[in-house]
């Protein structure tokens, strides 16, 4: 059969990108489209009394004005029902909907904003996790005990906590009884955006008939098409959302962030269509921002270097409304300790309410807040133990036969941590530092390491579907449920069907569009598990031709199925390659020459679901609560002017076992892009707020994300290990975030092991690092 996995091929949505015919959201023109705009709140915190918009209504060109108070029946649960599409009767966060308009155009649409009128009394504003945490803080949510609740997980009345996970493994008490050493730091990653190419864009339309059709540069159809239902009170059924190319979601598109308001204010001009495409700035303030954690990470250590105990408090600044974020709370207690084997745990995740916006998805799901703090607090203990970093880490990571800290065995085929981590090693440990010095000496060097894990931290009923439809020439069009946002997904799972099948992959092509309403089902494509678990579907879509496809040529050879070999090209009887039949001949059924068809057509649909996963036990935390695991390890090389603490990243790594690399280059690509992405949250990136919960730097202008000017001279080097994942096609397991994970603590070692400070706040900006040199020099 023909081979086409772990090569190189063009990717499926390259001519038509490059050419410009590939349709993005608001490329879209539909007759009699109408425009939305959006009024925000200028406040973080307050309530609104009164609001005015005669005016506004008056405007030519206007059709309706919308405010946010219409929207109270409507509530927005992804897991908390605390949220409507506008507000209501409180502001909680600056940029929050209060008011919309739709208008002939855009143009018109906003200048109606400037005639609503809103009289707000203005309220303090909770802005840090320590502050929302104080006795008698102001509370973002008076009433959460009314809120409906769909997960597990306590909340705290009369305070801003809003979710808290509790994980429990062993005694951790005894654990650090029998420590010889306690170290104990706080390590803070602040809240970042995502900073897609293309900001969100939705277009609504309600029909006749009361249902609804949604176009979104959304990354979770099907979520958005159940969580609308609910919203409006329809059938899941009587949505229809359709997903064209999409330019980048990293985690910020996966929510639902806009799709509700725009459905919500599309009722107003029924069979109307009515767009909403975000400017820039409301990308960052009115969508979602990321991380916003606070961790406490509690060690102990005997003097041989073995771990005996760990107590871990992760918080999650997570904005005005918790719904999603709680999610990422919990990932955060389930990951909090890294790949370690360590007996005894003892860890509690907060969700936090602040007057900020939401916290969303970004990519690695709260791995990379848990590895900052973990993996810098283990160097720190390396340091302090006179222990070299990498066999402090190789003596405590998980091993086959070791237990994580949800109680899950590790065996050998979740992949070679070991190896990953010598590999890294040995490529730093070739780095002479002296003699970089002596070529530059009036600049430090520094390198850093880390092991990373992730799981891809899903639902229990993550389900991912394909169906195949075999053409008269001899191909086969393939749809699955996965969504193209630039990660390259669609040209690999059009690999795994050409090898599935035994076709050459001009013969088999992709769907690239998504219509819940013919597109097989799929979960959502965030969590690194798409090429995974819609590749596992496209098998067994494949199997299930293959076999039909046999028993067609049954039918004519004479023979049982079982008795048939299949090449991709041919049936025929086992070792008896002249007795055969075109594949091409069957795949309709066959007909003979007097006309008379035997067989059926082949048509398959196939389908895959993780067995046996499970909700976390409410008091423990334990539970099969990640199918699969990805592991890996990652360092850096940096060096550093004296004078102006500026970081120049000479060299970043990763080692990581995919199972089996599907696409080397694509494979490689994603890795790297997500080594660059977080980078930036290593130095630069980082949103800025008033004292008064004003974002003051949500612009390209203010906010510093990394170019390729950036890294123009850093190497960057991939490393993979292929320790087959059985429950992956062909034994690939998900990369697609887990360039991100370790980069900022490698970056953070590596500064540590330059200047001999530990910095445990990012990012690692010169104005940072300056800080603590001071602190240091004192």
């Amino acid at each position: 059969m023909i081979t086409t996995s772990n090569e190189d091929y063009r990717r499926v949505d390259a001519l038509e990108k490059v050419t410009g015919e590939a349709e993005f959201i608001d490329d879209l023109q539909f007759p009699g489209m109408l425009f939305a705009a959006i009024l925000r709140s200028p406040y973080a915190h307050a309530r609104i009394k009164s609001i005015n918009i005669d005016n506004a209504r008056k405007l030519d060109g206007v059709h309706a004005v919308i405010p946010g108070s219409e929207s109270k029946e409507y509530v927005i649960n992804l897991g908390i029902g605390d949220q409507h599409p506008m507000a209501v009767d409180k502001v909680r966060y600056m940029g929050e909907p209060v008011a919309a308009v739709i208008a002939d155009n855009r143009w018109v649409a906003v200048e109606a904003l400037d005639l609503i009128e809103i009289t707000y009394e203005i309220l303090e504003p909770v802005l840090t996790i320590k502050d929302a945490l104080k006795d008698g803080a102001p509370l973002v949510h008076e009433k959460q005990g009314n809120y409906r609740r769909k997960e597990g997980g306590e909340y705290k009345k009369n305070s801003n906590i809003f979710h808290h996970y509790k994980l429990r493994k062993g005694d951790i008490e005894r654990g650090f009884a029998d420590a010889d050493l306690v170290i104990e730091n706080t390590f803070v990653m602040p809240h970042r955006a995502h900073c897609q190419i293309e900001p969100h864009g939705a277009i609504a339309r309600w029909t006749s008939e009361g249902k609804l059709e949604l176009y979104s540069s959304t990354q979770s159809p099907f979520f958005v098409r159940n969580c609308l239902a609910e919203v409006f009170n329809i059938k899941s059924s009587d949505i229809t959302v359709r997903v064209k190319y999409i330019g980048g979601g990293f985690g910020g598109k996966s929510d639902v962030t806009i799709e509700a308001l725009v459905a919500f204010i599309a009722r107003y001009v029924p069979t109307r269509y009515v767009k909403l495409t975000l400017q820039r700035e409301e990308a960052f303030t009115g969508t979602v921002v990321g991380r916003g954690a606070e961790i406490q990470v509690k060690t102990g250590v005997k003097r041989s270097g073995e771990i005996t105990a760990e107590k871990l408090t992760f918080s999650i600044a997570s904005g005005a409304y918790g719904s999603y974020s709680l999610h990422i709370v919990t990932a955060g207690g389930h990951n909090g300790s890294g790949p370690y084997e360590i007996k005894n745990v003892f860890a509690d995740s907060y969700g936090v309410y602040t007057n900020q916006p939401p916290v969303g998805a970004f990519r690695g799901y709260s791995h990379p807040e848990s590895n900052w703090a973990v993996e810098r607090q283990r160097h720190i203990i390396a340091r302090k133990l006179g222990i070299d970093p990498v066999d402090f880490r190789l003596k405590n990571i998980l091993k086959p036969g070791s237990f994580n800290t949800l109680g899950q065995k590790i065996e050998k085929h979740h992949g070679n941590l070991e190896g990953c981590l010598k590999a890294v090693a040995e490529r730093l440990n070739k780095i002479d530092k002296e003699e970089l010095k002596r070529k530059q000496p009036d600049r430090y060097f520094g390198k850093g390491i880390a092991a990373i894990m992730k799981s891809p931290v899903m639902a229990t009923n993550s389900a991912s579907s394909a169906i195949l439809r075999f053409n008269q020439d001899g191909s086969v069009d393939v749809a699955c449920s996965g969504v193209e946002m630039g990660q390259g997904t669609k040209t690999a799972l059009r690999q795994i069907a050409a090898d599935a099948l035994g076709f050459p992959l001009s013969e088999v092509r992709i769907k690239i569009n998504i219509d819940t309403d013919i597109s097989p089902y799929g979960w959502q494509t965030i969590g690194s598990t798409t090429t995974w678990k819609a590749g596992m579907a496209i098998l067994d879509a494949a199997r299930k031709a293959i076999a039909v496809i046999k028993e067609n040529a049954s039918l004519v050879l004479g023979a049982p199925p079982d008795d048939l070999e299949y090449d991709g090209e041919r049936v025929f009887l086992r070792g008896q390659k002249k007795k055969s039949l075109p594949v091409k001949d069957l795949i309709f059924g066959y007909m003979y020459p007097d006309g008379r068809v035997v067989g059926i057509p082949v048509q398959t649909y196939g389908t895959y679901i993780p067995e046996g996963l499970t909700h976390p036990d409410p008091e423990t935390g334990q539970g099969n609560c990640a199918a699969e695991w990805t592991f890996g390890a990652q360092g850096a090389l940096i060096s550093i002017d004296p004078v102006t603490w500026e970081v120049t990243v000479l060299k970043l790594l990763t080692a990581i076992d995919a199972g089996k690399v599907i696409n080397p280059v694509l494979a490689r690509n994603q890795i790297i892009g997500g080594m660059v992405q977080e980078l930036g949250g290593a130095l630069s990136e980082r949103i800025i707020y008033s004292g008064e919960g004003t974002m003051r730097n949500n612009n390209f202008t203010d906010y510093k994300i990394p170019t390729p000017e950036d890294v123009a001279d850093t190497q960057m080097e991939v490393i993979f290990f292929e320790t087959p994942e059985p429950i992956g096609p062909f034994g690939a397991r998900g990369i697609a975030e887990h360039g991100t994970v370790g980069i900022c603590a490698v970056i953070g070692n590596a500064l540590s092991d330059a200047l001999g400070v530990e910095i445990k706040e990012l990012p690692l900006s010169a104005e940072t690092i300056n800080k603590y040199m001071q602190q240091k020099r004192k």
